[in-house]
């Protein structure tokens, strides 16, 4: 029996993913190096390698520090005047809400799951939220999710992790936590043959869910 539920945030509950990527190909554009949005599909998204393993791949010396700040700073801007919220995500959340115990495990750092979750005002909903700068490993590693399950005071088969990416579902699973993925644009072509269930969208994944809560 499930009894908590823990999400990520980038592509399943915000479409911060998506801000991610055109502040990171505006970034490395702005230093001379070619990065298209399928590359960034593949390194980011789909296997989570981080800006220093990207510029090595790309055998630039550029200093990663240097291009995260630029990345920062066109993110900043996209934050504030194209944030939106996934399909049914905050529909899902309020429905679950009072009777299950939802938290947050995002790849994102902390400024930003807080500005996400006050804007769309569902941090309320959460007993709590993790961000890249709570862990020291990124999916696929399993570490976000063990620690959320472990604040929430259960067993990682004890709780339901929401993906979109494949390295979320891969890291899911590595920390045998079920987990159900809902594919988007972004993550269409990612491997999920680790996810428990699979899911159209938001709305589809609260059946999923209610009949696991039984």
């Amino acid at each position: 029996m499930i009894k908590g539920i823990i999400l990520d945030m980038d592509g399943l509950i915000s479409d911060t993913e998506k801000l991610h990527m055109k502040a990171f190909i505006k970034a490395f554009d702005d230093y001379n190096i070619p990065l298209n949005e399928e590359e960034y599909r593949a390194y980011w998204i789909r296997d989570g390698l981080g800006t220093d393993d990207v510029l090595e791949l790309k055998g630039s010396d550029m200093d990663a520090r240097v291009v995260r700040g630029r990345k920062k700073e066109y993110f900043d801007i996209l934050l504030e005047e194209e944030l939106k919220p996934m399909p049914y995500a905050l529909e899902f959340i309020k429905h679950f809400y009072g009777r299950v115990p939802m938290a947050v495990a995002s790849a994102s750092p902390r400024y930003v799951v807080l500005y996400v979750l006050e804007k769309f005002d569902i941090l309320k909903y959460m007993e709590f939220f993790l961000s890249a700068d709570d862990v020291i490993n990124r999916k696929p590693d399993p570490e976000v999710w063990l620690k959320s399950a472990e604040e929430l005071g259960l067993k990682p088969e004890e709780c339901i992790a929401i993906e979109d990416a494949e390295k979320g579902v891969k890291a899911a699973f590595n920390g045998n936590m079920p987990v159900i993925a809902i594919p988007n644009e972004e993550t269409m072509d990612n491997d999920f043959k680790n996810a428990t269930y699979m899911a159209k969208d938001m709305k589809e994944a609260v059946e999923i869910v209610e009949n696991l809560i039984k």
